[in-house]
């Protein structure tokens, strides 16, 4: 106990030589009067917060130094990048500002104009809470400010470190560290080509892939490189894009990355819908690839683990007569027929053991069908079962695992239809064999989803525009300010939800592992999400590639 009681006053005393030292570097202290303005200066001496250096030259809310003490803006992503989370109520006027385990990239807030040596600043009247504790801004000795709009406090012992949780320090030719607690975001700097979507929600993309030890993205004029992630300005080209071949020879085709098992691949469409094709380029380490025309068929691969015979079953979606016909392959050799000729089957297989569930729909129905059921099918017999009723419409299945029952349910997504438009869209649960069928969330009838994830169900509901993201079996929502926009399995067991960009809205990724839990929030708009070797990489809406490493599952 002495020991402890030591160390915390020789950090005490550690701290107020560093506020000595910047008193120095700053000049004399002011005393604020009755108008509440206050003069405060722009540090002359260098910060770096989790590695990052600050440029306080340009920026729209640099750090300020009052009464010889250096002063934080609250900026949202300052203060997300630190791990602390700020809201702000406007009708109450209240600030509340929380340590959090969130975290996201550096924003450097540059402007093109150059700051002054000194401004006026102001003493906040607005209500302040920190960690659900109020200030009394009036009783404070280095009070809150404000200054362009954005409050800055203090950074003393009390708030640095007994409330936020940071580790700084202070010398001469370093200057001020902050270092946070949270899991630290690293920007990487690529020229990625800035690519027009045309759509409102989202207007701009990237392409940018994290795929082995190399970051695979389009740069200008459909060039693509890949680049070390130890070293990512030694970039090389290793293919470039063709032009667009319906287009108007300057056009070309639309691509984009995924990371499948841990390789970098290329996608894009060539040509028309039905006379075009699908182009897949598969990237090796040293920047080679293999290029194979993608065929269109809705795949599901299960190892059987008595034979150890690979069973794929397929649905192919193509054009002509043949789209909706369902095929059986063992072990890679020629696809043979499955199920029922008069039957177009739609969506993707699942498998389990010998038996296959899929979604399909009579052929006379067309495109106005009044029902689609679900079957299952013997891998072996092809003997046909329908699980679900006529007066229903399924969209879609898949398996989930029951950890508490120790057994596996099906999860399918229906529908009821009513003068061809749905009036409503369901998921249900059921034995594998079809009984005890049950509803068990309802999803949004214009936009239904939801993803398995393991024993973990994730799903939206709501409106659309207004989708909220659930897992089931909770009656909250996982990010109740938080309108999804998009969700997806982001590689090695991770699953991943981005939100819209609004100030209600404190998470906008989040990222859960395969047992559910959730290991990283935030406060960024990223896309191009992926896990690799246990690295989480996406590319924030200006266009940084960002990369985190995830904590192991």
């Amino acid at each position: 106990m002495e020991r402890k009681r030591n160390q915390i006053t020789c950090i005490k005393k550690w701290v107020t030589s560093l506020l000595v030292v910047m008193m120095l570097l700053v000049g004399t202290p002011e005393v604020y009067g009755a108008s509440g303005s206050v003069n405060v200066t722009i540090p002359q001496f260098k910060i770096h917060l989790n590695g990052t250096t600050v440029d306080n030259t340009y920026r729209k809310y640099p750090f300020l130094v009052y009464n010889d003490v250096t002063y934080f803006p609250m900026t949202y992503y300052d203060c997300r990048f630190l791990g602390v989370e700020s809201q702000w109520n406007e009708n109450s006027r209240l600030l509340s500002v929380q340590k959090s385990d969130v975290a996201g990239s550096y924003q450097d807030y540059k402007t093109n104009n150059r700051n002054q040596k000194s401004y006026r600043a102001s003493i906040s009247n607005d209500f302040l809470k920190v960690n659900g504790t109020s200030v009394d801004n009036k009783k404070e000795t280095y009070p809150v400010l404000t200054f362009r709009g954005v409050t800055y406090f203090p950074m003393t012992w009390k708030y640095g470190v007994e409330n936020f949780g940071w580790d700084y320090r202070f010398d001469k030719v370093n200057g001020l560290i902050i270092n946070s607690k949270n899991t630290t975001v690293t920007n990487v700097t690529l020229p990625l080509a800035k690519i027009s979507t045309g759509m409102d929600e989202n207007p701009y993309e990237y392409h940018c892939i994290l795929a082995g030890n190399h970051y695979f993205y389009e740069g200008k004029n459909g060039a693509i490189y890949m680049t070390p992630v130890n070293n990512p300005s030694t970039a090389k080209k290793v293919y470039q894009l063709p032009p667009w071949s319906y287009g108007d020879g300057k056009q070309l085709v639309w691509a984009h990355f995924m990371n499948e098992s841990g390789n970098a691949v290329l996608h894009y469409h060539q040509g028309g819908a039905s006379m075009g094709y699908d182009a897949k380029l598969t990237f090796s380490a040293d920047g080679t690839y293999k290029e194979e025309t993608e065929d269109y068929f809705n795949s599901a691969a299960f190892v059987d683990p008595v034979t150890n015979e690979k069973k794929v079953v397929s649905v192919y979606y193509g054009m002509f007569s043949q789209a909706g016909n369902l095929s059986l392959s063992i072990d890679g050799a020629e696809a043979t027929s499955l199920g029922d000729s008069k039957i177009r089957y739609s969506a993707t297989p699942v498998i389990d053991g010998d038996f296959a569930y899929v979604v399909g729909a009579p052929e006379n129905n067309g495109m106005e069908q009044a029902h689609s059921n679900l079957y299952k099918i013997n891998l072996i017999t092809n003997e046909i079962q329908q699980l679900t009723q006529d007066n229903t419409f399924a969209t879609d299945v898949a398996l989930m695992n029951q950890q508490e029952q120790n057994k596996k349910q099906i999860l399918v997504a229906m529908g009821m239809l009513k003068n061809g438009e749905f009036t409503e869209r369901s998921l249900y649960s059921m034995d594998l064999d079809g009984k005890n069928q049950k509803k068990v969330a309802t999803l949004i009838k214009d936009a239904p989803n939801y993803i398995v994830l393991g024993s973990s169900v994730f799903y939206t509901s709501g409106t659309y525009g207004n989708q909220k993201l659930f897992r089931l079996g909770e009656k909250e929502s996982l990010n109740p300010q938080g309108k999804l926009t998009s969700m997806g399995l982001a590689g090695e067991g991770y699953f991943y939800a981005t939100f819209k960009e609004e100030s209600e809205c404190s998470y906008r990724l989040m990222v859960f592992d395969s047992k559910g839990k959730l290991v990283f929030r935030s406060a960024d708009v990223a896309q191009q999400i992926v896990v690799d070797q246990g690295r989480l990489c996406y590319v924030e809406q200006s266009g940084t590639v960002c990369l985190t490493k995830l904590a192991l599952q």
